[in-house]
């Protein structure tokens, strides 16, 4: 799962790279898609091994980075979905333990 976590840690790296709305609007569907494959590739495990701390822990790392870069609320709304869907696979019990997350009313 090391390999899982590293990815993961990308994706944040990815996103503190974003200077501008623009630059997010281009690397967005990348930025899902790795998203996306985390969660694929949770689902895959057996539902005992699906505790990963350490993967919870860089999902933080992403969503901390995320809040931070110049990108629309649509934007942001849809990484927050993707990270919160991994959190919940990966042992987070749910929404309320993402630091600061937005209300999607």
């Amino acid at each position: 799962m090391a390999k899982l976590v590293d990815e993961i840690v990308d994706v944040a790296l990815m996103i503190r790279g974003i200077r501008d709305a623009r630059e997010a609007d281009d690397r967005l569907p990348f930025i899902m898609s790795r998203l996306e494959a985390a969660a694929l590739a949770v689902r895959r495990l057996k539902p005992g091994r699906r505790r990963m701390p350490g993967l919870d822990h860089a999902l933080d790392w992403v969503y901390r980075a995320a809040a931070e870069v110049p990108m629309g609320d649509d934007r942001r709304v849809q990484v927050d979905a993707a990270i919160a869907e991994v959190k919940v696979l990966v042992g987070a019990t749910g929404r309320e333990k993402m630091p600061g997350l937005r209300s999607q009313v």
